[in-house]
This record gives C-alpha cells, sequence and structure tokens, in this order.
C-alpha cells in the first residue's frame, strides 16, 4: 500500500471531500453524484468513470470520494493528476528520488486496484516538430491500455476534440480505451469557486 501512497498526489484543498459534502446544484451532478457512489459501492458493471465538464463542477471531488472509499476498504489505489504524473516520471530521468524510478511509477499505476487519473490535457510539455505532445501521448497510451478491465476513472475539461488535436496521431487509440467499457459522466452547471462573484 505503501508504494501507491507515495505516488498519489491529492491536490491542496481536496484533503476533506467526500461524497456527504458534495452538494449538487443541477440535474447532472445530482446524476454523478449518484454514479459515483454506486461505482465506490461496486453496483454497476462499468469499469470505467469518464468525467468530462468545465473546472468547478466536482470532478475532481466526486473522484476522490470514491478512492477514499476504496483506500478505507484496503484496496490498493492511487489518485493522481496527469500533469503531477508526468512531471514525477519526468525527474527520475535525471536522479532517483525516493528510490522511485519510471518502471516502478508505472508498475503501480498499471496494478493498482483503483487509478483516479485527473485534470488529463491540462499536463505542458513541448510539442514535437508536428505540434503534438507525443512524449506525454506515449505515456497516456501506456497508461490507458495497461487499465483495460481494471477499475479507473479519467477526469478532463477537454472534449473529444480538443484532446485529439493535442494527442495527434496517438489520439484515436488513448480515446478507444478510455472509452472501453466506460460511463461517460458530463457535468455542467457554474464553477463552485466563482459562485460568490455572480
Amino acid at each position: 500500500m505503501k508504494e501507491y501512497d507515495r505516488i498519489s498526489v491529492i491536490p491542496c484543498g481536496l484533503e476533506n471531500a467526500s461524497f456527504e459534502n458534495y452538494t449538487p446544484q443541477t440535474k447532472s451532478q445530482k446524476d454523478a453524484l449518484e454514479l459515483s457512489i454506486a461505482y465506490s459501492e461496486g453496483k454497476t458493471n462499468r469499469t470505467t468513470l469518464f468525467f468530462h465538464g468545465d473546472t468547478g463542477l466536482g470532478k475532481s471531488h466526486l473522484s476522490y470520494s470514491i478512492y477514499k472509499k476504496f483506500v478505507e476498504r484496503e484496496k490498493p489505489s492511487v489518485f493522481i493528476d496527469l500533469p503531477s504524473l508526468l512531471t514525477m516520471i519526468r525527474n527520475t530521468y535525471n536522479k532517483s528520488e525516493s528510490g522511485l524510478n519510471q518502471e516502478r511509477i508505472m508498475s503501480a499505476i498499471q496494478t493498482c486496484e483503483l487509478l483516479v487519473l485527473d485534470d488529463i490535457g491540462a499536463e505542458y510539455v513541448k510539442p514535437d516538430a508536428n505540434g503534438f505532445e507525443s512524449w506525454a501521448a506515449d505515456i497516456l497510451f501506456q497508461i490507458v491500455n495497461a487499465r483495460q478491465g481494471k477499475k479507473t476513472i479519467y477526469t478532463t475539461n477537454f472534449n473529444s476534440v480538443e484532446l485529439s488535436q493535442k494527442y495527434g496521431m496517438m489520439s484515436k487509440r488513448i480515446i478507444s480505451r478510455m472509452m472501453n467499457n466506460a460511463q461517460i459522466i458530463k457535468l455542467d452547471g457554474q464553477d463552485y469557486r466563482l459562485r460568490g462573484l455572480s
């Protein structure tokens, strides 16, 4: 379990997130909460949840709430956003910090019982000559390919067209594998961080 905990990166402010303190503002958010609870309790035949929507609608909140339920049941689980994961891997190229290397990181990502990969598309990697983020696309493909048939949650602010533009030739294979036996959960509403400004 410690190996999985070392790789998990919990965003500041999310530590206390739970199903109980998620307050849905729209029907899509209410449906997302119900689906998330069902998934955490093993009451769905879907292996994958794919959260899509603008920032501040609760994608990470609900994903982390599911992750907490798995951890409480002592199921090996990893929660990490894609930018942090890529940074963690890149850092191993220069030094072996805390004994981690790319092989160990990828092994934990690929073998954990639940993987939450948050904020897909938010990473920045220098594009190749064709304008595509080929290194990031290669890492992401390895992950989604290895996670076929395993409990996995993906979150993104990007739609399929934007993801295709970002990942280039790899995008079709990446998106296809993410969608395999997936429940797509599209959230709408107002960014909860901005509600006080309206």
